[in-house]
């Protein structure tokens, strides 16, 4: 800076142009400098640390901005594509985590609003990460997301599953899915986001007691991770709004003459939930309770084989265990609004068509039906069966799965208008653009 005011001084006085008036003095000043922190503060928060930083070197009012910032965004990707990563990637690494270190302890115990990690392309020490967060907490953190890719087991301050300002908490620990290390007391009074993903559960206890143990939670995403000895994992909370609950793998499967069960049992008690999202393994058994605001359900389950398209070789015993699985599914959800179906539920109901035969013609009271189908033969049939117990549709939507799906004629399978009975608008949408 001083070398540039020298440079400014030295140009001869004839170049320089007087300022003519006030507003032109006005229009050379720097604004944004002159603005209040909290508004310097939301400016950053859309860039990484790594830039922020950088905004030192403009003037002494922007020089210690960045160790009160309360946006705290440390991406590994964008550290490196900006050049970091003098000698290789290894060294760009470590580079990166000398970063955070520095900016978390120079900053003192300023208030943090977002720490956000993402770390993906290389594994870390898991020691660091429990540092960082714990300097986190102790600066009352209110959002947590973290992204990173672990080998061995995580384990987060005590305080931080105690904190009382902590609104959001978000762990994606790594394809590995390592285990997630819970201490013996939890309680997290005000948080409403909480996202669970790629890690292991170990303990039905400690587990239970995060799940259960947030009053406010109103979001819950719990996405492929492992049960290891988890037999019953209980969802309640009062205020919940939207559940995901996608891919959840076991350990241990104990194998029975009729196939695999699965040892952890899910429930799921949600007064005020909306909005339930489940892909899992079909025989996986769920109970679900005092769903009483349920508006929307979106169920795609697979065969624990993993092979939905082996089906038609199953024993017919074997697919009347489906069928009775679906139908526990289907009544748990005969109130909803809005119900989304998965291609191999259509399957079943095409191979076990008298699954159906026993519930009465208006069993389910659901406006639209999302049907996602290759639209074959078999699909077709069971969209049939389908209808005629789920007679208050007034939208239907077929979502076409296969890559390829070719025409063919339409066999007699009963009355053809079923189909379009009681429909006042039907939706068709590919994933494909060339499609019928």
């Amino acid at each position: 800076m001083e070398a540039i005011e020298s440079k400014i001084c030295s140009v001869p006085s004839k170049k320089l142009k007087p300022f003519k008036s006030e507003k032109a003095v006005e229009s050379t000043a720097d604004r944004i400098s002159a603005l209040p922190k909290a508004v310097l503060h939301y400016i950053l928060s859309f860039l990484d640390v790594r830039s922020a930083v950088q905004t030192s070197m403009l003037s002494k009012r922007w020089r210690y901005i960045w160790t009160t910032l309360p946006y705290l965004n440390f991406d590994h990707i964008l550290f490196l594509a900006y050049g970091w990563n003098w000698g290789g990637e290894n060294l760009g690494m470590d580079q990166f985590l000398d970063l955070i270190d520095r900016v978390l302890f120079l900053r003192g115990g300023s208030h943090i609003q977002k720490f956000r990690l993402y770390c993906i392309r290389n594994y870390f020490d898991t020691g660091r990460l429990h540092t960082w967060t714990l300097v986190a907490a102790r600066c009352n953190v209110e959002e947590v997301d973290i992204r990173v890719s672990a080998k061995e087991a995580v384990e987060l301050p005590h305080c931080l599953y105690i904190s009382e300002s902590m609104s959001v908490l978000k762990l994606n620990l790594g394809s590995k899915r390592p285990k997630l290390v819970l201490p013996s007391s939890m309680g997290l009074p005000n948080l409403k986001i909480l996202h669970l993903c790629s890690l292991c559960f170990v303990d039905d206890e400690l587990t239970n007691k995060l799940l259960c143990n947030c009053p406010l939670l109103e979001s819950l995403i719990i996405r492929y991770c492992t049960l290891k000895n988890v037999e019953n994992l209980k969802i309640s909370a009062p205020r919940l709004k939207n559940l995901v609950i996608e891919t959840c793998f076991e350990d241990s499967e104990v194998y029975e003459e009729s196939g695999r069960s699965f040892s952890c049992k899910i429930n799921v008690s949600a007064p005020n939930l909306i909005s339930f999202k489940c892909r899992d393994h079909l025989k996986r058994e769920y109970t679900l309770e005092n769903l009483y605001s349920l508006v929307n359900a979106d169920i795609d389950m697979y065969l624990e084989e993993d092979y939905d398209n082996e089906l038609l070789k199953l024993p017919h015993k074997r697919k009347e265990e489906y069928a009775q699985c679906m139908i526990k599914w289907l009544t748990g959800l005969s109130n909803i609004k809005a119900l989304t179906l998965s291609d191999l539920l259509l399957k079943i109901v095409a191979e076990v068509p008298d699954v159906l035969e026993n519930l009465p013609t208006s069993f389910f009271k659901s406006k639209y039906l999302k049907l996602k189908s290759g639209l074959s033969k078999d699909s077709i049939i069971a969209i049939c069966y389908l209808l005629k117990h789920f007679t208050d549709i007034e939208t239907l939507v077929l979502e076409i799965t296969k890559r390829v799906c070719r025409w063919h004629p339409m066999y007699q399978y009963g009355d053809e208008s079923l189909i379009y009975q009681s429909l006042e608008h039907i939706g068709k949408r590919s994933c494909r653009k060339n499609v019928l």
